[in-house]
């Protein structure tokens, strides 16, 4: 592990939405999974923290 924590850095993410009814869709919503680590070859501290 480092000595000083790192900076938390802030990414984009795009979403493509098609709305295939009529009208507007009112209630969209949108859900994902928490990320899942595959290789940690450094064996790295790593967490994550919802940001809203």
């Amino acid at each position: 592990m480092t000595q000083t924590v790192e900076p938390v850095v802030p990414f984009s993410l795009a979403v493509m939405v098609m709305n295939k009814g009529y009208g507007i869709a009112r209630a969209l919503k949108i859900t994902s999974g928490q990320p899942e680590i595959i290789e940690n070859e450094k064996g790295l501290l790593v967490s994550f923290k919802q940001m809203f």
